[in-house]
């Protein structure tokens, strides 16, 4: 069966305080664990910068798989590094953040 891997934030904009609107974050990877790549989906209520990036144990930047202006994000990651070499078998970390501030990290794996 297909593992999930999903977070759901509830954010509200408090530059604007008579807007009451919550926005949701959600960012999810499958298959997890990965063995010939990985699906991200990502999607808000509104568009705002966002990046979507990988990391190892050791907290080391893999590949950055998104960075522009957006509310939604749907793509496949085949599970390399900046120079399209094939990561080891592992747990790495996938990070996404909206206006330069982390709106969530988790947990991915890798096996082969």
């Amino acid at each position: 069966s297909t593992l999930y891997n999903a977070l759901n934030v509830l954010i509200s904009d408090e530059n604007e305080p008579e807007n009451h609107e919550t926005a949701v974050i959600s960012i999810l990877n499958y298959p997890n664990p990965i063995s010939n790549g990985t699906y991200f989906s990502y999607k808000s209520k509104k568009k705002t910068e966002c990046e979507l990036t990988i990391y190892n144990i050791k907290g080391q930047k893999i590949k950055t798989l998104f960075s522009g202006y957006t509310d939604k994000i749907n793509m496949f990651w085949d599970g390399t590094n900046r120079a399209n070499k094939p990561l080891s078998s592992g747990v790495y970390y996938y990070k996404l953040s909206e206006n330069k501030e982390i709106k969530a990290i988790k947990k991915c794996t890798i096996i082969h």
